[in-house]
């Protein structure tokens, strides 16, 4: 379970580095940049894994263009 927990971690802390610089680029520019394609995986047996991808999607769209690739 650790491992799986390192891992989201990793997967979150990339993501959010590219939305700032997302966030950065289009205040500079003043239009949209690309989308960010980002890939979540989860599962395992201790967490609400089928809610957490929803909420941490939905979270993350709302304030970003992500186009979501997820895997459980």
């Amino acid at each position: 379970m650790r491992n799986v927990s390192v891992v989201l971690l990793v997967i979150l802390l990339s993501l959010s580095s590219q939305l700032v610089k997302a966030a950065e680029a289009t205040s500079k520019l003043g239009t949209p940049q690309r989308p960010i394609r980002a890939l979540l995986v989860c599962g395992g047996c201790c967490h609400d894994y089928t809610r957490q991808k929803q909420i941490i999607a939905k979270g993350v769209s709302a304030r970003a263009n992500v186009i979501w690739t997820i895997v459980q």
